[in-house]
């Protein structure tokens, strides 16, 4: 045949083979797994009634492509003597169990790779519908895909205690379940001999749920992008650590890496080291949409972000393209627990964020909502953990930016309830800080405590604690358009620092952030908004409502700000449509907007006024 009609001719599919004989690999009486294997082409297990489960006792060499379909009825499983499966070609698993499992073995502990499913450092693995389960490491190979699949009670302590369930370069996880495991999830593998490029590995997550696994994700050197997934009991209790430090986060640990996550939850993860759901060290983090609730460290409850480049990284080799970040876009941060600081995040580097709640968090030290990592040292028995990331990383500005940031009814052992700066420098804009609780006998203790701060537009009310308290003389804060009011422990303490004062802010109560700036009623109401009539709502410097970076001519809410040619103090703008109609519907069950409602309702308010403008003139006529 001519090279021409070779190529026209139509692709040869080789037949698949049915297994019937089961129980071995090696079963007489039928076609069995060995002979299917060396056959080639697709396979099929369809195993006799009540015979489902196959023994490997042997290692089977995938060169091209092996492919092995359960019909959702068969097993694999050995007994950790031998993996599966080896090579560099490509192994598709679909509608099966595995299981590689050494407990039963005569043999005793398997060895670090000899109960895995599949190894091979150019071997390639899709999983569809397959359940891996009570396998010590199951898959170390160079690249996974798994859909519809699950992953449980896999791992072994007794193993290489860096060794995860998946350990690949490159990961793909759809509608995938990792439950009970006793190891990490996922590991990033071995590097690419040779430079390559920066990041080299990837790891991409959707729809997944990881549940009860007793380590995290651990990541290097990757490009990471995570969405629509749940997080959730990952991790050991900060308790439980007793007197150690743990390595890592409850459910994920990111280095080197440039990482998206959006539309996630991390629930109820724990560490007994820095951060109970995640942390990230000399890494690039964007958090978009993302629930932080209830997870628990030693310190950073939630998140420990060591925004500071890798000054030496041994498996990349290179720096990142781009800076070292933590970008926070409407962001939840709700009842985390630290045992020392950060109730819900502890930070160094760069950090920014808009729209951020940070609620309920707790520190048993310093900082419940968020500390810089400077904000006090660590108790003795943990107090050298700065010490290996400060010797591998470079130093970096600890700046933290927040936009329409809520922080409210957090809480802190001693100073910053809300906040506590400690050396780094801190801007939030559009602020609500209310209702927060420093809870030692501190006269001083304040809600927001450091060495650099601004607030532009921002309400410091309600705090069960100082409103804000600085470092001492060498701390500086800057307050623009800042309402602070009815704080228990007063509104200011300078302890010596300088005060700088921008056109327009209010003090309520006492006088302690400077003489020079107005002591009266803000008129806030339970919503913290500004009463009807209250001066404050025009006395906003409007070059700081149109242009600071973290105001941007909007609200806490998004309302606009200067709509009538003035602005408001504090966080919020009056909302003259809000106020004049009420709670009044603008809109039918079927979300058809009918915004005449508002007209009318504003044009019968002024017919109202006219009228009795005229009825009083009819009766001093009289």
């Amino acid at each position: 045949m001519g090279l021409l009609a070779a190529l026209a001719a139509p692709a040869r599919v080789q037949a698949q083979s049915v297994v019937t004989a089961c129980g071995r690999d090696d079963a007489m009486g039928g076609l069995n797994l060995r002979d299917a294997l060396a056959t080639g082409g697709p396979v099929v297990l369809r195993c006799p009634a009540g015979q489902p489960a196959i023994e490997l006792t042997a290692t089977y060499t995938v060169t091209g492509l092996v492919s092995i379909d359960g019909e959702s009825r068969a097993l694999l499983f050995g007994t950790g003597a031998r993996p599966f499966f080896e090579g560099q070609g490509r192994l598709e698993l679909r509608n099966l169990t595995v299981r590689n499992d050494p407990s039963g073995a005569a043999t005793g502990v398997a060895t670090d790779t000899s109960t895995a499913i599949a190894r091979g450092a150019d071997l390639q693995v899709i999983l569809v519908a397959v359940r891996t389960e009570a396998t010590p490491t199951p898959y170390i190979v160079q690249g996974l895909e798994a859909a519809d699949s699950v992953f449980e009670g896999n791992g072994l302590e007794a193993v290489h205690p860096f060794r995860g369930v998946v350990d690949a370069n490159r990961v793909v996880l759809r509608r995938t379940t990792f439950q009970g495991n006793r190891a990490h999830p996922l590991v990033s593998g071995p590097p690419a001999a040779g430079p390559g490029v920066v990041p080299s590995r990837s790891l991409l997550i959707e729809d997944a749920t990881f549940r009860a696994n007793s380590g995290p994700i651990l990541v290097h050197d990757s490009k990471v992008v995570i969405r629509r997934s749940t997080f959730e009991g990952n991790g050991v209790p900060p308790e439980a650590g007793q007197q150690a430090w743990g390595c890592c986060a409850g459910a994920l640990v990111l280095v080197h890496a440039d990482a998206t996550i959006s539309d996630t939850s991390f629930t109820g993860n724990n560490s007994f080291g820095f951060g109970g759901a995640v942390q990230a060290i000399g890494s690039r983090l964007t958090l978009t949409r993302v629930d932080l609730v209830e997870n628990a460290a030693r310190a950073g409850g939630a998140l420990f972000f060591w925004g500071r480049p890798i000054r030496e990284d041994i498996w990349g080799g290179d720096a990142l393209p781009g800076p070292v970040s933590l970008r926070l876009d409407r962001t939840i941060f709700r009842a985390n627990r630290a045992q020392t600081a950060g109730g819900a995040l502890l930070w160094a580097g760069d950090v920014q964020g808009d729209a951020v709640l940070l609620e309920a968090n707790v520190a048993g030290g310093r900082g419940g909502g968020v500390a810089h990592w400077r904000a006090a040292p660590l108790s003795v028995p943990f107090s050298r953990a700065f010490d290996g990331l400060i010797d591998q990383t470079e130093a970096a500005p600890d700046r933290l930016t927040l936009a329409r940031g809520t922080i409210v009814g957090n809480q802190s052992g001693s100073q910053g309830a809300a906040v506590d700066g400690g050396t780094g420098e801190i801007a939030l804009g559009n602020a609500l800080i209310v209702r927060n609780a420093v809870t030692d006998a501190d006269p001083i203790g304040g809600a927001i405590f450091g060495t650099r701060l601004s607030l532009a537009n921002a309400t410091v009310a309600d705090n069960e604690a100082a409103g804000i308290t600085l470092a001492g003389s060498s701390a500086a804060l800057t307050l623009t358009n800042t309402i602070l009011s009815r704080n228990a422990r007063g509104n200011c303490h300078p302890q010596g620092g300088a005060i700088g004062l921008g056109a327009a802010n209010l003090q309520d109560v006492d006088n302690g952030c400077s003489p020079a700036l107005p002591v009266a009623d803000p008129g806030l109401q339970p919503d913290y908004t500004l009463a009807w009539g209250n001066p404050a709502r025009s006395m906003g410097e409007t070059s700081v409502c149109a242009g600071d970076p973290l105001v941007r001519g909007i609200d806490l809410r998004s309302n606009a700000r200067l709509a009538h040619g003035t602005c408001s103090l504090g966080a919020f703008e009056a909302d003259l449509r809000r106020e004049l109609i009420g709670n009044l519907p603008l809109a039918t069950d079927d979300g058809q907007r009918h915004p005449w409602l508002f007209w009318l309702v504003l044009l019968l308010f002024l017919l109202g006024l006219f009228l009795g403008f005229h009825l009083r003139r009819r009766c001093k006529n009289a």
